[in-house]
């Protein structure tokens, strides 16, 4: 299996710290879709802990999540060393379009 699909599964920020812990060490799975679920800034601290560490997870969908300006702040903190990461999803995260684009401007540009 390299595809890990947990759309609307009602995941929050404790069962986000169980799946990163189960993850840690797989090298089969290259993409996770956690989208619609409850994440917050957290899960999101442990997601972009868990990409840092596994080189084999390329793709992440987190559209429609709970992580709100601060969890963008974090991503876009992650995807300034980023080398790994080759798709990321991040619609409906409830932020502001401008400050959507002010957050993720440098990755953009890249």
């Amino acid at each position: 299996m390299e595809v890990l699909y947990l759309r609307d599964d009602n995941i929050g920020d404790e069962e986000t710290k169980i799946l990163c812990k189960a993850l840690r060490f797989n090298t089969t799975i290259t993409s996770i879709d956690l989208s619609n679920n409850k994440i917050g800034v957290d899960g999101t601290k442990r997601i972009i802990s868990l990409l840092e560490m596994n080189s084999t997870l390329t793709s992440l969908s987190l559209d429609c999540t709970d992580a709100g300006v601060e969890g963008a702040r974090i991503i876009s903190k992650f995807l300034e060393s980023n080398t790994i990461l080759k798709s990321l999803s991040l619609g409906c995260m409830k932020v502001s379009a401008f400050l959507n684009r002010f957050i993720f401007r440098d990755f953009y540009w890249r």
